[in-house]
């Protein structure tokens, strides 16, 4: 879906199945000039009573990598999103996914959200240790 010419800082869709759907911008000033394209950012869109699942997680384990700094390892379904601190990222097509984290100072676990494409949301807790 492509919309040009848009004036306003919103945009509605409807008729989106459930799925995962991937949105990104650029500005045209009024002189012509373009910017680049955004970073893609990504949303989910479910059924109503659709988070009733947990998301599949294995092999959860933190590197620890030095100073604060852990490498979170683990495997789930591909294309889930996971929420580490202030990090995010999504598991690749074989589900095998790391994460680097800064950890607060004297931190002993981190919570790993996980979201699956169908909308079902679980958290998991990793053991940060030297």
């Amino acid at each position: 879906m492509e919309r040009d010419q848009l004036v306003v800082t919103q945009f509605s869709a409807s008729d989106l199945r459930p799925g995962a759907y991937f949105w990104r911008i650029r500005a045209t000033a009024p002189s012509g000039q373009t910017s680049e394209w955004s970073e893609p950012l990504k949303f989910i869109v479910t059924t109503a009573g659709a988070n009733r699942g947990s998301v599949p997680m294995a092999n959860l384990t933190a590197v620890y990598l030095g100073g604060n700094v852990y490498l979170i390892r683990g495997t789930t379904s591909a294309g889930t999103n996971l929420r580490i601190s202030d990090r995010e990222a999504t598991a690749p097509a074989d589900g095998n996914f790391q994460i680097q984290i800064s950890a607060p100072a004297g931190a002993r676990e981190a919570t790993v959200e996980a979201l699956d494409v169908r909308g079902n949301t679980t958290r998991f807790v990793v053991a940060l240790t030297k």
